[in-house]
């Protein structure tokens, strides 16, 4: 059977999560390559405030102060992941050069 790349996109903030997650896919294959989107918070923050995620104006409110009060938490998981994580900066990129840049590491891998 040949094997299909899986991209999961999620910031884990919790460490025995992303521990767990990170071991389970590798007991299924230990090709694996984990890659975090950091950001200057100050950009992260423009981000969030300028984005629409729910059409329901009050819904999207809850959204963006619920986002906007994590922020500092999610950055902090970048002190905690492991040793091979790649960290790409998606402020100093496109999303294009991003995308190369995610799909170089998967064709690196083997």
């Amino acid at each position: 059977m040949p094997s299909q790349d899986i991209i999961i996109p999620m910031t884990l903030v919790h460490p025995d999560y992303l521990t767990e997650i990170l071991d389970g896919v590798r007991r299924i294959d230990d090709q694996l390559l984990h890659i975090f989107l950091t950001l200057n918070e100050d950009l992260l923050r423009h981000r969030i405030a300028n984005q629409t995620m729910h059409p329901d104006p009050n819904r999207n409110a809850e959204i963006r102060e619920w986002r906007l009060a994590n922020v500092a938490r999610c950055l902090a998981a970048r002190e905690r992941l492991p040793c091979t994580t790649r960290v790409l900066d998606s402020g100093a990129h496109t999303s294009d050069e991003l995308a190369a840049m995610v799909l170089d590491g998967i064709d690196g891998r083997t």
